[in-house]
């Protein structure tokens, strides 16, 4: 065996050693994916919610309260099953046409606030009321 020979025996040994298997790149990629979802699941459920939802702004919802009756309003807070709206007072959207803000109290003292989208049939809520937005009366 000449001497060339014996040095392309040693490049191809350690070109072979230094190969990965595609099996511990796959697993490799399975557990940075796993440790994404683990780091994921780790957030507390309240950051998430705060995150998801922007709370009512007084600037979105200026105006006088309206006490009137608003029967699409009614129906959607019926519909989604907001039993708690004895007494209901409610701010249109300065921008977003068909939004409103609701407030329902069954004393009058404590209220809750609510996001209603009639056309849609759709509410989120409950949230506390907003302390930027004063309480009907």
């Amino acid at each position: 065996m000449s001497m060339i020979d014996t040095l392309e025996l040693r490049k191809n040994a350690e070109t072979r050693q230094l190969a990965t298997p595609g099996w511990l790149r796959w697993a490799a990629g399975l557990l940075v994916i796993a440790a994404f979802v683990v780091a994921g699941l780790r957030e507390p459920p309240d950051t998430a919610a705060q995150r998801a939802v922007k709370a009512p702004v007084a600037g979105d919802y200026q105006g006088d309260w309206r006490n009137g009756q608003h029967v699409d309003l009614e129906k959607t807070l019926s519909a989604n099953h907001v039993d708690s709206c004895g007494l209901m007072a409610y701010r249109a959207h300065r921008t977003v046409h068909g939004q409103y803000l609701v407030y329902c109290s069954q004393d009058g003292r404590r209220w809750t606030a609510w996001l209603a989208w009639p056309g849609a049939q759709k509410v989120m809520g409950p949230y506390a009321p907003d302390p930027l937005v004063p309480a009907p009366r």
